[in-house]
C-alpha cells in the first residue's frame, strides 16, 4: 500500500494548528480582564459568557446563560437596545455605547459596549459583545 505522506502531513499540521488557534482563544477569551459574552441574534439569549462579566454581574455562568441580554439591561435603555439591534442587522456592529447592567443583586453598574455579528460553525447568527465595566 502506497501512503500519501505529504497529505498526511499536511492534515496532521492543519490539525495542530487549528488546536494551537482555539487554545489561543479560548485562553484570550477566559482571561480578557473585559466582558465577553455571545449572544443568540434571534433570541437575544446568552450563549456564552466570560469570567470577567460573571464577575461584574455576580451571576454563576450556569445562571447567567439562563438570562437574555434584556433581563440584564434597566428598561429606560430600550430604545438604545433596539438601535443595537438596528445597527447589527445594518451595519454588522454597534458602540461603543455606555448604559448599564443589572446585577444579580438588583444593584446596577455603568458599563461600555460594543459588539459584532457573525454566523457561527452551524450557520446561527451569533452578536460577540465586549463589555467594559466601568465601575472598576
Amino acid at each position: 500500500m502506497v501512503e500519501d505522506k505529504p497529505f498526511v502531513d499536511s492534515v496532521e499540521s492543519s490539525d495542530h494548528k487549528l488546536r494551537c488557534s482555539e487554545e489561543k482563544f479560548e485562553f484570550l477569551f477566559e482571561h480578557s480582564p473585559s466582558g465577553m459574552a455571545m449572544v443568540d441574534f434571534l433570541t437575544g439569549d446568552f450563549v456564552e459568557v466570560n469570567g470577567s462579566l460573571l464577575e461584574s454581574t455576580q451571576y454563576s455562568k450556569e445562571e447567567f446563560l439562563k438570562l437574555s441580554f434584556w433581563d440584564i439591561t434597566p428598561k429606560e435603555y430600550q430604545a438604545q437596545e433596539k438601535q443595537q439591534l438596528e445597527d447589527l442587522r445594518t451595519k454588522g456592529s454597534f458602540g461603543p455605547n455606555r448604559k448599564e447592567y443589572i446585577r444579580k443583586d438588583g444593584t446596577r453598574f455603568p458599563i461600555s459596549i460594543r459588539g459584532f455579528i457573525i454566523t457561527d460553525v452551524d450557520s446561527c447568527k451569533v452578536v460577540w459583545g465586549i463589555i467594559e465595566d466601568l465601575s472598576k
